[in-house]
């Protein structure tokens, strides 16, 4: 008998979306029109549009991706009647729609780290490796293996330095077999143990 390779809690809604193999999607969470790699996860009450979310990504709760957006710059209003003709409030002043306020895509890569309650902007890119503190307001793309927290979202940290980070960005693990990442698993725990154990497979490729 196979082992589910899908885990979904209650009241989960997934519309236009691909899923890869053993995603879990909590209670309560949106997903649409969006990609999900392997072994990803988001916590309840999460919303994804319109993001393309990489291989061992962690999700957790109440994080909203891909928002839309309204006009902040010349325009006098923010509200849609002035400047889209969907009619979101049963009325429209303009004939055509004149700024988009869909979300544009999110890219978001592998091993990535977002915390609780975190609001990232549609449009954004996200590197692999990359931790979001809990609560943090992203607008800006966030670097690689780059710790940011805060509203606006700011740089922290970086987790490694830059050699490992560029080892870590050639090597690609998440691209690795089950096999090979079973085998290898007990590597993870230290990146020098990891570096050394894999440099000479990295020369060979």
């Amino acid at each position: 008998m196979k082992k589910p390779t899908l885990k979904l809690g209650d009241r989960v809604h997934v519309s236009s979306s691909s899923l890869g193999k053993c995603v879990y999607l909590s209670t309560d969470c949106k997903v649409h029109n969006s990609t999900l790699g392997n072994y990803s996860y988001c916590g309840e009450r999460t919303r994804l549009s319109k993001a393309v979310v990489g291989k061992f990504t962690c999700i957790g709760p109440g994080v909203q991706i891909g928002l839309g957006n309204h006009p902040v710059g010349e325009h006098v209003s923010i509200h849609p009647a002035f400047y889209s003709k969907a009619g979101q409030v049963g009325r429209t002043f303009v004939p055509e729609t004149i700024f988009d306020e869909k979300p544009k895509a999110t890219e978001i890569g592998n091993d990535v780290w977002i915390g609780a309650n975190v609001i990232i902007s549609g449009g954004v890119t996200i590197g692999n490796g990359a931790v979001i503190a809990s609560g943090a307001v992203v607008t800006k793309d966030v670097l690689p293996y780059e710790v940011v927290g805060g509203i606006p979202a700011k740089k922290i940290r970086m987790r490694f330095i830059e050699d490992k980070v560029l080892f870590l960005q050639e090597f690609k693990w998440w691209g690795k077999t089950d096999e090979w990442l079973a085998q290898n698993a007990s590597s993870f725990k230290n990146i020098e143990t990891f570096i050394s154990g894999n440099g000479q497979e990295l020369n060979k490729s």
